[in-house]
């Protein structure tokens, strides 16, 4: 069944609405049922390949500092510390 016969005769606004609400739902759906561990890495090695070396060495600490940044807005010194911490250990 086609979008427009699903939803009759709804005006743009409306059907815009209704569309990102839809998207935004299941785009979340998805997020939750992704295994991040798994797929960041992978799509990491991918790119990384792709990239020149300079390149590399430019955006690399950017998204780590990212990952840090946002993985530990709710976190304590102590928590973000321990975090950082391990990322130091499994680098080395």
């Amino acid at each position: 069944m086609m979008m427009d016969e699903m939803m009759g005769k709804i005006n743009n606004q409306d059907k815009a609405k209704a569309m990102d609400a839809m998207m935004k739902d299941m785009m979340g759906k998805m997020m939750n049922q992704m295994d991040m561990s798994e797929m960041y890495p992978k799509c990491t090695k991918m790119m990384a390949k792709k990239l020149p070396r300079e390149k590399r060495l430019s955006i690399i600490p950017k998204i780590i500092k990212s990952l840090v940044e946002n993985g530990s807005a709710d976190m304590n010194e102590k928590e973000k510390n321990q975090m950082v911490d391990k990322i130091i250990e499994m680098i080395n």
